[in-house]
């Protein structure tokens, strides 16, 4: 974790040491954060957290941006990848953990849907079952479908401060 910030070095470095950040660069203007961002994002995944203006390169350049919802600017909000609207960087570990929950259903609800489609698609032409019953069975999969999706909301009541 490092932090790049435009702020003066006795605060950036009092801000790294009350957050267990050990390498903090400070005073940089916009396009020194940028270098700093490419010379990173080269070797490793990269992402950046910022909230102003001065931050909106960077974070357009990493491969994931992230910005401050309240107090972000409109222009660091239209390149980031992702807005925290709520302006807490300890929603962050939950947010990870809810997008891989997310790509999993995702991945789920695609499979589940070809098999139901690809089986009664063939079963219809084929004359296995009638065009009514494949009918039914492929609405019926769209319904667990949406209900599988709908888990997704039981964790995020529980986090949402």
């Amino acid at each position: 974790c490092i932090m790049l910030t435009g702020d003066r070095k006795i605060t950036a470095n009092s801000i790294g040491k009350q957050t267990g950040i050990n390498t903090v660069f400070a005073e940089l203007s916009p396009e020194e954060k940028l270098s700093y961002v490419r010379k990173y994002s080269k070797d490793n995944f990269l992402t950046y957290i910022g909230d102003g203006i001065n931050d909106t390169p960077s974070l357009a350049q990493a491969h994931v941006g992230i910005s401050m919802g309240k107090i972000g600017t409109a222009a660091s909000h239209a390149v980031s990848d992702i807005v925290l609207l709520q302006d807490n960087l300890e929603n962050l570990p939950w947010l990870i953990n809810h997008s891989k929950r997310t790509l999993n259903i995702v991945k789920q609800n695609v499979i589940f849907s070809l098999i139901v489609i690809t089986l009664t698609s063939f079963s219809s032409v084929f004359g296995y079952i009638p065009l009514w019953s494949a009918v039914i069975l492929h609405e019926g999969g769209t319904v667990l479908v949406s209900l599988n999706g709908l888990r997704l909301l039981s964790s995020q009541k529980n986090k949402i401060r």
